[in-house]
């Protein structure tokens, strides 16, 4: 079982669930609409704290959360389904990218007391925030790159604003 505790899910879970729905938006390039994205983004925080309290094998809780973000983008945010699942795994593989970055970073930096800090609640979710700074830092410009310019361009064209 991965518990999460209320502290993890204020401090970390609410960010994380809507960064997660946000870079599904990115990588799909798709704009956000406010209400389904905060729908969404408040239900995948839900799910994600209910899965964490089952008692199965780490990696499961993974794909049964990929699974709800899949089902959540294509139905409030209007999302295809191909795009949902490439959007979802990948930023899934994103996060454990960073998050193995933050972890030898802070190998590195804590040496031996790095078992200390992960074994506390408290501790552990403060160790995670640089990771996930970095990984909102990432959506944030992946957001407003492949989504927000796309969009934004793709409106000018139909309306013959550009060549």
């Amino acid at each position: 079982m991965l518990e999460i505790s209320l502290f993890e899910l204020a401090v970390r879970g609410v960010l994380e669930g809507f960064l997660f729905i946000l870079s599904v938006h990115a990588l799909s390039r798709t704009r956000i609409s406010t209400k389904p994205f905060i729908i969404s983004s408040l239900v995948i925080i839900a799910f994600t704290y209910l899965i964490r309290l089952l008692d199965i094998n780490f990696g499961v809780h993974t794909v049964l959360n990929l699974i709800v973000i899949i089902g959540l983008c294509v139905l409030f945010n209007k999302i295809a389904l191909f795009n949902a699942v490439k959007g979802a795994m990948l930023t899934v593989l994103m996060m454990f990218a960073i998050e193995g970055i933050n972890v030898a970073f802070l190998q590195v930096l804590f040496k031996d007391d790095l078992i200390t800090i992960i074994s506390d609640p408290y501790k552990k979710t403060l160790a995670g925030i640089p990771g996930l700074i970095l990984f909102g830092v990432i959506v944030i410009t992946l957001y407003y790159f492949l989504a927000y310019r796309y969009s934004k361009n793709k409106t000018e064209e139909k309306n013959g604003e550009t060549s």
